[in-house]
């Protein structure tokens, strides 16, 4: 119905109702004040339109905030009452309505939302880990005040600040570490709102006073109350009231069938809201037309059809004059509609559009209907059918005579039959009838209807509505992927061998840096590294010989920490390898070197069992440098005549497993042909060698044991390459930097004879490998974890 309030009523400077109906006869009266009025409304600031669901989002921080009224079922935020911080937590008390209210139904923090345990305590999300509780009152007329506030601010809040009558919260949230601000609090302050069910309304039809979203009771309730029209129930017509609360709780269906109330929902405004405006939002949407009744009560016409009982022929009518309302460029071709929409977290959203959907936005032949009271695509839908059929319906405007229309201005709908033009036509009065004490007569306009009104056919008429919000359910920072450790082992000043681990993992984004913590697992304070960010390896610091650590990791980002990993427990190489590290010559350890002119090595010493291999021949005596691999130590061999030797060697022999490793530099080219021994031990045909051959042209890594054939991976075997040769008791299996292998089969047969580096078994040698050593390794059968750790230690050494 079209905005009928400005048309029937005006609340005077004293609350009083002024009737521009039937029984206004004092035009001076009317006259007067009108002068009055239009003074002071020249001069009067325009009062602040109804709140919309947005301006509800933010809580508000001033120092006297209008009272605000909830009715209904509503999310917003609230009034700050007090903000301070003592002890490292800041208290928060708001209040989000002025008066009792029927309770907190959900509470959000930056529109998340969250839940609290039976102390008030924040446990969903987890990320806010304990830290924030959230406490509220619901406005009794006697309250009780907030026991941790008095408790922590007692010089400026006491136990008579109770808040009586005031719905409001306390929020209380706790301070945390620096590195755990950005996770517990990632937007910062957590700024609250809620879902709340509004003041209790009083039902004329059980004389109960309770929460209700329907819409009659709350403009009954606006107008009975000091922010609105400051009447009294007894300046009501409550049979009409009655009877609109009844209609607005019948039963609808909507598109999908389900059931709903006809006309409910809710909305809050403030005190310094425009009353009129504010009534309008609910008249609009319940379609409530408000009358004075000849007892100068104020009546309602519910949003229903109701039958007329006023006809009116051509004897009654003194003049018509009557639209059809058919020009092409005035018709309106669609309606939108916008809503309040508590799927959507109670943000307006719009309805689907009525009429032609494939009108354009800046066209004058379309209207918008945008009510923040209702709650209901239905609702909304059924309200834009009655805007289109009315804009689109004939217009009439009669002048009768007073005796058959003197009941016309309390009725909705009448009868007028004047044909050939209005055949029994249904008219709903749109205006305020007119009466003329002069003339006797009624000045009537309305619009003719052309079927019966508020049918609504919701399965074929109802379009679709919004696809309701899916909440995209925060992944959080990721858990490191792929996380592992290595242990690897360096020589520091001094020739002491010191282990550290190497943390690798796989890339996921630049935008995260990652943190290594590592720890002794039998105690020990906790160490812990971050990265850059793209980095997909950390080294740690040193950690300790024989000793077992844990490590894990986890991702930072924008200064907030992710979930660790699982734990990886890892230990030192040496530790790990145990007794089944033989023997370890290192290039890194100088102390162990014995140098001449030239750094001619004339002995090397392995770091476990100090096993001395020499060269007491000048010219034989390979070169040791510090920088020769690769910017690293190593002892290099020229392919001539150097070689080292010890004599009567100690390792495992016969068909006794073992693994050879090094780590090497091949330099010999591969138009140089023939089998040349890098490092091995045993006797003449009888023996444990690494060595380089040529297959086709091509460099390769060749293990050879005894009369076994040779070993040969596919991988070109020149430049830098980490090594292994495992001997079993019925096969062997070569490998080059961990990954290309091959395997025979045969029985070893080891002799005791020697171990050699350079050189071959025969005594003397008689063909020498060109080539630098920085590692050379005998061990006893490895398990996968040793081999693991070693390889990657050597590996990291290549």
């Amino acid at each position: 119905m079209p905005q009928a309030l400005g048309f029937l009523l005006f609340a005077g400077p004293l609350g009083s109702i002024f009737s521009f109906g039937t029984l206004v006869a004092a035009s001076q009266v009317v006259l007067g004040l009108g002068i009055s009025l239009v003074a002071n409304l020249a001069f009067k600031p325009k009062a602040p339109s109804t709140p919309k669901p947005e301006d509800g989002k933010y809580n508000l921080r001033q120092n006297v905030p209008s009272l605000v009224v909830v009715l209904g079922r509503v999310k917003k935020a609230s009034d700050y009452d007090l903000l301070e911080e003592t002890g490292g937590t800041a208290y928060h008390i708001m209040v989000p309505a002025g008066h009792r209210i029927n309770g907190f139904v959900k509470h959000y923090l930056h529109d998340e939302e969250v839940v609290i345990n039976g102390s008030g305590v924040v446990t969903t999300p987890t990320h806010f880990n304990g830290k924030v509780t959230i406490k509220t009152r619901i406005g009794l007329n006697a309250e009780t005040s907030y026991a941790e506030v008095v408790a922590a601010l007692p010089a400026i809040w006491t136990s008579d600040h109770r808040g009586d009558g005031l719905a409001s919260l306390m929020m209380s949230c706790k301070s945390v570490a620096s590195d755990k601000y950005q996770e517990t609090y990632p937007q910062q302050m957590p700024a609250h709102s809620s879902v709340i069910e509004g003041a209790l309304l009083y039902d004329p039809r059980n004389a109960a006073t309770a929460y209700s979203t329907n819409l009659a009771l709350m403009r009954l309730f606006h107008l009975t109350h000091p922010s609105g029209g400051k009447m009294t129930s007894d300046d009501m017509h409550l049979p009409d009231w009655m009877t609109a609360a009844d209609v607005c709780d019948e039963t609808v269906l909507n598109r999908d069938g389900d059931s709903e109330s006809r006309y409910h929902g809710g909305l809050w405004y403030r005190y310094e809201n425009d009353p009129v405006e504010v009534g309008g939002t609910m008249d609009q949407a319940a379609e409530l037309v408000l009358y004075e009744t000849a007892d100068g009560k104020v009546g309602v016409h519910a949003g229903r059809y109701v039958a007329p009982d006023v006809r009116l022929t051509a004897s009654d009518i003194l003049s018509v004059s009557f639209d059809a309302n058919r020009r092409q460029n005035g018709n309106v071709l669609a309606v939108r509609g916008r809503f309040t929409d508590p799927g959507k977290i109670f943000n307006t959203v719009d309805a689907a559009i009525y009429g032609n959907p494939y009108v354009g936005d800046a066209t004058e032949r379309s209207k918008t209907i945008e009510n923040v009271a209702v709650q209901s695509h239905n609702h909304m839908q059924r309200l834009q059918k009655l805007a289109f059929r009315r804009a689109n319906a004939p217009r009439v405007q009669l002048l009768c005579h007073y005796e058959p229309a003197k009941r016309v201005p309390y009725r909705r709908f009448i009868t007028v039959h004047y044909p050939p033009k209005m055949n029994e036509a249904l008219v709903e009065i749109t205006g305020r009838p007119q009466l003329s004490l002069k003339n006797l007569t009624y000045a009537v306009e309305g619009i003719v209807w052309s079927e019966i009104p508020y049918g609504f056919d919701a399965s074929t008429e109802e379009g679709e509505p919004p696809a309701d919000i899916v909440d995209v359910v925060k992944a959080g920072i990721p858990l490191v992927a792929g996380f592992d450790v290595g242990i690897q082992t360096e020589f520091v000043d001094g020739g002491v061998s010191a282990s550290f681990g190497v943390a690798t993992w796989a890339p996921q984004s630049d935008a995260l840096t990652v943190e290594v913590e590592w720890q002794p697992v039998s105690g020990g304070p906790a160490q812990s590294v971050r990265t850059r960010a793209g980095e997909t390896s950390l080294r740690t610091g040193f950690i300790s010989d024989g000793a077992q650590y844990r490590f894990r990791a986890r991702n930072w980002s924008g200064g907030a920490a992710g979930d660790w990993t699982a734990y990886v427990i890892r230990q030192s190489l040496r530790s790990l390898l145990g007794s089944s590290l033989l023997a370890w010559w290192n290039a890194d350890r100088i102390d162990l070197i014995t140098t001449e002119t030239s750094g001619k090595v004339s002995s090397w010493r392995d770091l476990v069992a100090g096993l001395n291999l020499v060269q007491t021949t000048d010219a034989a005596r390979p070169v040791w440098s510090s920088t020769s691999f690769n910017g690293a130590p190593s002892v290099t061999f020229d392919g001539v005549d150097d070689f080292i030797n010890l004599e009567s060697q100690p390792f495992p022999s016969g068909a006794a497993p073992s693994e050879l490793w090094a780590v090497v530099q091949q330099d010999m080219p591969a138009a140089t042909a023939g089998l040349f021994t890098l490092f091995g031990y045993g006797a003449p045909n009888a023996h444990r060698m690494l060595i380089r051959g040529v297959v086709s042209a091509v460099n390769r890594f060749e293990g050879l044991v005894g009369t076994i054939a040779p070993i040969s991976p596919a991988t070109n075997f020149s430049a830098r390459h980490v090594l292994r040769l495992q001997i079993g008791a019925a096969a062997s299996t070569t490998t080059i930097d961990g990954a290309d292998s091959a395997t025979a089969s045969g029985v070893p047969a080891t002799g005791t004879t020697r171990v050699r580096m350079a050189g071959n078994m025969a005594a003397p040698p008689t063909v020498f490998w060109a080539g630098k050593i920085r590692d050379a390794i005998v061990t006893g059968p490895l398990t996968a974890d040793q081999a693991s750790a070693l390889a990657a230690t050597l590996l990291a050494r290549r």
